[in-house]
């Protein structure tokens, strides 16, 4: 249920501050994933979400209440090593490629609609949900190269333009979120567990 409708916060959590005085503040073991960590928003991510009014998306660095980035951040570390790879001269031009799940009610999508790859006939059931997913993220900064279908049932293929540094994450983690929240608005459920062996288990 939480992963279909999401979770509430309430504004009042966004306005804690943290102390690093404070007892109840644990930034002991932030190693093993289980202490207290601080938000630091990247404004340069600052974008307002096209499919959500007066909703805006920032991407944030985790670091501990003490100020101490913390280590264990994918995106921290994909920084180090693009910084590793300026400083002997080179630089990562790179994109990402997706595979997930587009399901939909039963009334919409029966059992029996099963996309194959190269094929186009059933590929257009829902052209206005492709095409806003595809206009939103050009506008989100995560530029659609290609979509195809493929194996499973509802199963697709994703591909993403090529971007500089750590543009390249960003875009794919606001792809593999925004089309979650996209396909809820059209009684769809996107899913990023693709395994062909289960059909329709999504």
């Amino acid at each position: 249920e939480k992963a279909v409708y999401g979770v509430p916060m309430p504004r009042s959590y966004l306005e804690l501050t943290l102390s690093p005085k404070s007892n109840e503040v644990d930034h002991a073991n932030t190693a093993n994933f289980s202490s207290d960590v601080l938000l630091i928003p990247d404004l340069s991510t600052f974008r307002v979400l096209p499919w959500a009014e007066q909703t805006a998306r920032v991407i944030c660095d985790p670091c501990t209440v003490t100020g101490s980035p913390l280590r264990t951040s994918p995106r921290l570390i994909a920084k180090q090593l693009l910084g590793q790879l300026q400083s002997l001269g080179f630089s990562l031009h790179s994109s990402f490629t997706y595979e997930c799940c587009v399901l939909g009610a039963p009334d919409r999508i029966g059992p029996k609609t099963l996309l194959f790859p190269a094929t186009t006939l059933l590929s257009s059931h829902d052209l206005p949900f492709f095409q806003q997913m595809r206009c939103c993220m050009y506008c989100m900064g995560a530029d659609i190269d290609s979509i195809a279908s493929a194996s499973g049932p509802g199963q697709m293929e994703i591909n993403l333009r090529p971007d500089f540094g750590i543009g390249a994450a960003d875009s794919a983690f606001t792809f593999r979120t925004g089309i979650k929240e996209m396909a809820r608005k059209h009684s769809y459920i996107a899913s990023f567990f693709t395994d062909d062996g289960l059909y329709n288990a999504g």
